[in-house]
């Protein structure tokens, strides 16, 4: 591991709770979804049948190999944001590793620490010869590090030149400007020999998505729910989870997904960290996620105003996704 990771400090993850649940509109910021159970509770959902995205991505990933690596310039280090358990980025190490010899480095970048050891120590052990170096960060400290790591250690063999992938369509939990902020963070952290390799969500029929977020099993409830447990666990509170239900919906005016926590019953919420009460009427929401369902042109005006060129689209077959592979200029 490259660095310890300096998390959100208690008194921060109270400030957002205590203004969260302090406006007029309650609301909590998605970012605490991923603790180590909710980061769990994620891959979870990405196996129910009904969450199309991640099975998709794969696909469009697995389909595509030879097209996605011939636009790239080899050899390359590969840096992920938010890396999860790595699945989907196997494919493309893999891939890698039969073009480049020896192979490059690999630089997953996520929250989770738990997440990061475990599926570090797979990728290790059925890739011969990957290099990980897993750091335990946000995105952008974590970016700064690898490139810093890339540079000072380029007589170690590690290409100079990195491709940077984002997948999972998880721009579109930011706002349309955040989302546009963030893309042009990435680009200051990018050489213009570098490439960027990011999934985006497309607009559908409202049922499919709608169905996405409302699984027959109940595990994106569950993973709403552990907010208020991450709550319970780090600050003191005393939310009673049986007191409120999980609610996704597809608002069309916005384009986006919306999830929300709703009061079932009028009630008080006491936070111990910050000695302060909530109260929530019944059918009250907490306003817990957005996922934004992007057009083509949304994503090319995205990528431009950004610093970015599109190399090239990948889609499945229903139009449903796309893989984005970003230069940038």
């Amino acid at each position: 591991m490259l660095n310890k990771y300096n998390k959100n400090t208690l008194f921060e993850f109270a400030a957002d709770v205590s203004r969260g649940l302090g406006d007029k509109n309650k609301q909590l910021s998605p970012k605490y979804f991923y603790d180590d159970v909710g980061s769990k509770l994620f891959e979870k959902i990405c196996i129910q049948p009904e969450y199309y995205p991640t099975r998709i991505e794969y696909d469009i990933i697995k389909t595509n190999l030879k097209n996605i690596t011939k636009e790239l310039d080899l050899p390359l280090s590969l840096v992920e944001l938010g890396s999860g358990n790595s699945k989907k980025t196997f494919l493309l190490l893999e891939n890698f590793a039969q073009l480049q010899k020896p192979f490059a480095y690999y630089f997953p970048i996520d929250v989770s620490h738990k997440i990061l050891h475990e599926s570090s120590n797979l990728l290790s052990t059925v890739i011969n010869n990957l290099k990980i170096h897993y750091i335990h960060d946000d995105f952008f400290n974590g970016l700064k590090i690898a490139n810093d790591y890339i540079k000072n250690k380029q007589n170690l063999a590690i290409p100079e030149n990195k491709l940077v992938i984002f997948l999972g369509s998880s721009i579109g939990n930011f706002e349309p400007e955040q989302a546009k902020s963030f893309l042009l963070n990435i680009r200051k952290n990018l050489k213009t020999s570098d490439y960027f390799l990011i999934g985006f969500d497309l607009q559908k029929d409202q049922y499919v998505i709608e169905n996405a977020y409302n699984d027959k099993n109940g595990i994106t409830a569950m993973f709403n729910l552990n907010i208020l447990n991450r709550i319970n666990k780090e600050l003191g509170g005393n939310f009673n989870l049986d007191f409120f239900e999980h609610r996704a919906f597809y608002n069309n005016k916005e384009n986006r997904i919306e999830m929300h926590l709703v009061s079932k019953l009028d009630q008080y919420v006491y936070i111990k960290y910050i000695d302060k009460s909530f109260h929530f009427r019944k059918n009250e929401t907490i306003h817990t996620e957005n996922s934004y369902k992007y057009t083509q042109k949304q994503i090319e005006d995205i990528s431009k105003d950004a610093g970015f060129t599109i190399k090239q689209l990948f889609f499945d077959k229903n139009n449903w996704f796309v893989l984005s592979l970003l230069k940038p200029i």
